[in-house]
């Protein structure tokens, strides 16, 4: 892709990113609790993985392993899954920000740091991802007091519900990356010994 192409597309994406975030659909994914955790925080997450792989190796000095993104993109959507950081969302315009931006960097740091994880720290990724799915997906749902004053408990059930639906697709989704980070470690073992 050339220098152009790169730098439009970079444009796009952070033009979706400033829509995303000062449109009314930004207030439609605030209203509630399903919305703000199954869409809008993987959104943007998504955004910033996708411009980060945009511009490469920028933080390859600083985090030559990408251990150091790891753990703050672990770290910032464990943040942003606490039932009090959920609810100040819902009625604080500054919060909903920062989880904007919070989420945007944590998805390009891990964009840039991800391919140059060892092995095992994306396997161990991968399975504490979906344990923590599954674990809130039953905590959310059995769990019969409410937690968000922001949002009903109704919500927050709902909420539970959709995240044990999703937990296979993420269990498959996170086998079919683990097995294919094999076949890559193979292949390039294959060409070392070759040479």
């Amino acid at each position: 892709m050339s220098r152009l192409a790169s730098a439009f597309s970079t444009i796009l994406l952070l033009a979706l990113a400033a829509l995303l975030a000062f449109s009314p659909l930004d207030t439609w994914l605030d209203a509630t609790m399903p919305r703000i955790v199954l869409l809008q925080m993987p959104a943007w997450i998504l955004l910033g993985w996708l411009v980060g792989r945009k511009r490469g190796n920028i933080l390859v000095h600083l985090d030559p392993r990408g251990l150091g993104a790891l753990a703050f993109a672990i770290l910032t959507v464990i943040f942003w899954m606490i039932p009090r950081s959920i609810d100040t969302i819902g009625y604080s315009t500054r919060a909903d920000q920062l989880l904007h931006a919070s989420l945007f960097i944590a998805g390009f740091a891990l964009a840039d740091g991800f391919p140059r994880l060892p092995f095992v720290a994306k396997a161990a990724l991968c399975i504490m991802g979906t344990s923590h799915v599954f674990a809130l997906g039953v905590f959310y749902t059995k769990y019969t007091a409410l937690l968000c004053g922001s949002f009903s408990l109704l919500q927050q059930q709902e909420l539970g519900h959709w995240l044990l639906r999703l937990t296979p697709f993420v269990l498959v989704w996170a086998l079919v990356g683990a097995f294919r980070a094999l076949a890559r470690a193979a292949e390039q073992e294959r060409k070392t010994a070759r040479l």
